[in-house]
Formats: C-alpha cells, structure tokens, sequence
C-alpha cells in the first residue's frame, strides 16, 4: 500500500501541476496580451511623441512583474501550507516515526522562472504587435469586422446581430475565451469525481464481489467440517469455507507472490465477476486472475501459467488461466477449492471462512467467534468501510475542495476579465446606445450576451476535456492495492458546469455595475 501511494503520489505531482500550471499559463499569456491590445492608443501616441520602443516594452514588463510577485508569493505560501496539510493526513494512517516536511529550493524557482517568462511572453507579444502598426493607424479605433450578410439580414434583433458579429468577426479571439472558460470544468470534474469513484468501487467490491459480512481467519487450516460447525452458531445465516494458499506465480520470466484463493463452485458470498458483475463460474482443473495481475504477468486467457506453492510439500503445477475477472481491490487468483486442495494433496482443508449474519444479534456473533480459540481474527465488513470513510474522505474532501476552488479562480479570470476587455473595446459603442434611447439593461445585454454565447458553446468541449482528463490521470496511475474506475456522473458533470456558470454570472454582475457607471461624455471625448 505504501509502494502503490508513493506511486500515486508521483503522477498526481506530475499531472495535477502540468495540467493546471499550463491553464494557468495560457490564461494569463490571453488576459495580458488583450490589456495590451486594449491599450492599443495609448502605445501609438507615445510611439508618435517618440518615446522609444524599449521603454514602453519595459512599463509592461513592469507591470507583470509586480502582478506577477503578488501572485508567486500568495502560491508559494499556500503551497506550503497545502504540503503540510497532506502530511498531517498521511501521518495517522501509515503512523511513520518521523515525517518532515521538505520544500527543495529549486522547485519555486523553476515555477516562478516558467510563469515570469509565460506572463512576458503574452503582453509582449500584443505590445510588438501594435508597435508594428504606423501610429496614425494605431491611433485609430479597429476596423470594424467582416460580418456575414445572412446573419445581417436575417430575423434577429440588434442586440443579437452585435453579439454575433463579436463573435464571428474575431474568431481567434473567441476561440480562446471558449477554450479558457472549458479549462475550468476539468479542474473541478477531476475534485469531484473521486466521490462517484469511491461510491463505485464500494458498490463493486463490497456489494457485488464481497457479499458477506464478516471474514474468519483460522490460525492454521482446519478441515471443512468447521463450516457446519460455526454455521450452528445463533445469528450466523450463511458460512463459505475457503483456502488461501501463498504461491508463486510464473509466467516467463515474470513471476508475483500472491495468496491463491479456492472457492467453492457455487459460491455466492464471494463471486468473482467481470466489468458488467456478471459472475464467472470457476473451472474445476484451471486458474482464474485478475486483469491487473494478467498485464503484469504478460498473460491472457488461455495462458500458461505455473504455480509454485509455498507451504506444505510446495507442489508445483502448470495450469492454463481459465478467465480473467475484473476487481477493484488488489490483485486476485481463483481456483475451485476442491481442485485447490488435490493440488496441495493436504485433503479437504479451509483457511478461512466468509459469513453472512443477522444485524441484530450480529454484536454477539462477533463476540463468540473472538472467543473460539483456532480463529485468529475477524475482519467486518462494516467496519472497512467505517475505516474507509474515516481516512479516505478526508483526503478526497481537501483534493476536492482545492481543485474545485482552482477551477472556479479559472473561471471567474477568463470571464471577468474577457468582459472589462471587451467593455474598454466597446466603451464607445454603448455610450452611443445610451445616448440614443438605449436603456442600461439593453446596453449591457448586448456585451454580455457575447460572452454567454461563447459560455453555451464552451459546454460540450468542457464535458469531453473533464473526460479526457479524468480518463488520462486515471491511466497513468497503476497501483496494486486497488484500482480507481474512470466514473463521472451526470450530477458531478452538472455540478461543475453549474459552478462555472455560477462564476460567469457572478463576473457578469461586477462587470455590469462598470456599464452601469459608465460615463458616456467621457468615453465619447475619449473618441473624438
């Protein structure tokens, strides 16, 4: 288990940081260079007073730099408060003698490096671009884009016709506020997918695989008989006897330690199952294994395998792999436990039983089985999950509250500030409807139903990225202990649709409150 989350551990730091350190890194590389396009007169006039180009490139790399030190020192502080949270979970679970948190120097700096030089690449890229442009001609306001004739004369009202021509008029433009508003959905789809994960594996596992209620370990094996015997115990409904058999797995050169279960044929508290749950009958002369112990092994149905034992005589045997079963809990070979026995040539023999109980006397029942002196433990289903919940949760609710937070910061920046840019676009525009009869609501409905438009759109490409990016961290990581299912629900989709639109709307009223104080005399003086 320690292997296997040290392993996890390793591609979450891997792919979490990439993932968003590049979002992040593309939004803040569109938002400056749109201030800098934005800023388009003022960069001419002081080109046509003729200031120099170095200095004006400079004011901007100013700029960034003092944005850019309030946010590396804000990130870098949290960073490390967020490491020491993840070590005060781990440390009540694997109860490490000494676990000291380490912040190696080299690892602010690469992320500072990377994000300084994403910052200035944008905004300098925007200001080379106007600086290029005669300063008469950057003086003047953009010409006004191309726009289609059907979309021109078609039924649509004014309103609509301009927040279309936003749109289809610069199409790179908003190509990238959609792609910024989809980045947000996979941030907040990878927080809460963990939830339908768990739900789903506690569902395979325990209520499809693992039926019973309680698993009996003997302190060594004991004949089958002992079924029949803790049967006759008041509150006990049902008693499956297994053996468990510690072998060695061959295949090749591959070979993996593992404890060889034996079943009984109609087994119903332990049903080994393919990905539907639909049970697979085990052979009476053959092994069945898990599909994640198949990849390790190189192997598949119809397969070689050999099987050294190691107790007992330690027989060895080549048998051929019967079925593959699909589990989501650690690694699993089955065999008819009558065919499991003749292999060990040790008789009729259990190591361990599987039971199903009465909840109500079920206290007493663990009490009396604690007290038989050949049973060593008693494992209850009840209590793994209780375990389960207690440690697990904990780290599921901070991942989730953390990338949900990341996601709607997304958010909210590619909305808010696509709408001030716009809005220093447009100024003069709505100033104009203003004067012209235009109520407040109407002009600042014709600004923000452009950036709706390009939020409806960005819905579907948010849904297949939160996939896609579900699918691919769910990929990287192969551990052993148990193995985490791509499960997205519709709700966990509609919750983080519904957050990032709760951000723009949140934008949309800041953002309107600026429309609303917007002096029309100046912004036409501006113009003239």
């Amino acid at each position: 288990m320690l292997s296997d989350e040290l392993a996890e551990q390793r591609t979450l730091a891997i792919t979490i940081p990439l993932v968003f350190f590049g979002i992040a890194a593309f939004l803040l590389n569109v938002v400056l260079g749109r201030l800098a396009e934005a800023q388009r007169e003022q960069i001419a006039a002081l080109k046509a007073l003729g200031f120099p180009t170095l200095p004006i490139g400079l004011h901007y790399v100013k700029f960034v730099a003092v944005v850019y030190a309030f946010g590396s020192l804000t990130g870098v502080l949290v960073g490390i408060w967020y490491g020491h949270g993840m070590l005060n979970n781990y440390r009540p679970f694997f109860r490490f003698p000494e676990m000291v948190y380490t912040f190696p120097l080299w690892l602010p700096l690469a992320a500072l490096v990377v994000s300084f030089g994403a910052a200035v690449t944008g905004v300098l890229t925007a200001v080379r671009r106007v600086l290029r442009l005669t300063p008469a001609e950057a003086m003047r306001p953009p010409a006004p884009v191309a726009f289609s004739r059907a979309l021109a004369g078609g039924r649509l009202r004014p309103a609509a016709k301009m927040a279309l021509r936003g749109i289809v008029g610069r199409p790179l433009r908003s190509l990238l506020t959609i792609v910024g508003l989809a980045f947000a959905v996979p941030m907040i789809v990878l927080g809460l997918f963990w939830w339908d994960a768990l739900d789903y594996m506690v569902a395979v596992q325990f209520n499809g695989i693992e039926r019973g209620d309680a698993f009996v370990t003997f302190t060594d094996p004991v004949p089958g008989r002992a079924v029949r015997e803790i049967g006759h115990t008041p509150g006990i409904l049902t008693v499956e006897g297994q053996r468990i058999v510690p072998v060695r797995l061959r295949a090749g050169h591959r070979t993996y330690r593992i404890g060889l279960t034996g079943l009984a044929e109609a087994s119903e508290l332990r049903i080994p199952s393919e990905s539907n749950l639909a049970a697979i009958p085990l052979p009476r002369d053959g092994v069945t294994i898990s599909t994640g112990l198949a990849r390790k092994l190189g192997i598949g149905v119809g397969s070689d395998l050999t099987i050294e034992v190691l107790e007992g005589e330690q027989p060895i045997r080549q048998l051929l792999v019967a079925a593959l079963v699909d589990e989501m809990l650690g690694y699993s070979a089955y065999m008819e436990i009558g065919g499991l026995n003749r292999f060990t040539r040790e008789g009729d023999l259990i190591s361990h039983a599987t039971l199903r109980v009465d909840s109500a006397p079920a206290i007493k029942v663990w009490q009396r089985l604690s007290e038989q002196p050949r049973i060593t433990s008693t494992s209850v289903k009840n209590v793994w999950l209780r375990v389960f919940d207690e440690k697990i949760a904990g780290m599921v609710v901070i991942s989730d509250v953390v990338l949900t937070a990341f996601g709607l910061i997304i958010a909210i920046g590619v909305f808010y500030n696509s709408a001030r840019i716009v809005l220093q676009e447009r100024a003069w525009d709505l100033a104009s409807l203003r004067i012209l009869g235009f109520r407040r609501s109407e002009a600042s409905r014709i600004l923000l139903a452009e950036l709706g438009i390009d939020m409806l759109i960005a819905i579907p490409l948010r849904l297949a990225m939160g996939h896609s990016t579900v699918s691919l961290i769910i990929e990287l990581r192969d551990t052993e202990t148990f193995r985490i299912p791509a499960m997205i629900s519709a709700a966990t989709f509609a919750t983080a649709a519904l957050a990032v639109l709760a951000a723009g709307v949140v934008s949309a009223l800041l953002v309107r409150r600026r429309i609303d104080r917007l002096d029309r005399v100046a912004v036409l003086k501006t113009r003239d």
